[in-house]
């Protein structure tokens, strides 16, 4: 594999509150060949004109405009068909990155020639929690797969640099609640190489109105019947179920 460049993936819906403070957070990164992916998933706010706004400002940046609400999971499979380089990031559109988080991770990718970086995920609480922001450790180093899996966050795709192929053979999931789920487990096992990054983190924040704060719901479930077939250890399959009732 090639390691020409990144292609950064950013679903966005109602997100005008946020998304600048997301997209400067990547502005301050100190790599050179990288792409911005941007996808409105049709928001009834100044989501679009925002991410237009950006487009135009920046060669490096590129639009997607869904016809109809869709969900994360359809944009970040429609952004993948568009990206350039071989190796791809996911933020949300709400969150943001360290100084040094693709610079560190991408030099480990690089010289460990791996299919997938991984790094910590810091826990932010916004307004409306009483809970200490935490750093969620998401793997070790010279860490086996289960490592990778049996954390709390081990599904999110936004701490982790992926060999593209991965998620073209093993695209997200579409319509459920999880979409991240079958992908990132997937490409997960299906890698070749992973390797953990100790020396940068992302930076998850937590809201109230997000949809992965409201209470458990059986649609969570939905997530099992979009798992490919794969060979499993019993201690993999243990680790992920208790991650989709309980995250």
């Amino acid at each position: 594999m090639k390691y020409d460049g990144i292609s950064i993936i950013i679903p966005c819906y109602n997100v005008e509150m946020y998304l600048e403070g997301c997209l400067e957070s990547i502005f301050k990164q100190d790599i050179e060949n990288y792409e911005i992916i941007l996808i409105d998933d049709c928001s009834t706010d100044k989501t679009a004109k925002i991410i237009k706004k950006y487009e135009k400002k920046y060669d490096f940046i590129k639009g997607i405009y869904n016809e109809k609400n869709s969900g994360a999971g359809y944009s970040r499979n429609q952004a993948l068909k568009e990206a350039k380089y071989n190796i791809v990031s996911f933020i949300d559109s709400d969150d943001y990155i360290e100084e040094n988080f693709y610079s560190s991770m991408f030099s480990k990718m690089i010289k460990s020639k791996a299919d997938i970086a991984v790094c910590d995920i810091y826990i932010r609480y916004g307004e409306g929690f009483v809970e200490e922001d935490v750093r969620n450790v998401s793997g070790r180093v010279n860490g086996d797969k289960l490592c990778f899996i049996d954390n709390g966050l081990a599904a999110s795709p936004c701490n982790k640099l992926f060999n593209k192929k991965l998620l073209i053979d093993n695209p997200f999931a579409e319509g459920i609640m999880n979409e991240d789920i079958p992908a990132v487990l997937a490409a997960v096992i299906k890698s070749n190489k992973i390797v953990y990054d100790p020396d940068t983190f992302y930076n998850y924040v937590q809201r109230k109105s997000s949809v992965q704060n409201e209470t458990l719901s059986y649609k969570r479930f939905d997530t099992l019947a979009m798992i490919p077939v794969v060979s499993l250890p019993i201690t993999v399959i243990t680790a992920f179920f208790i991650f989709i009732t309980f995250s």
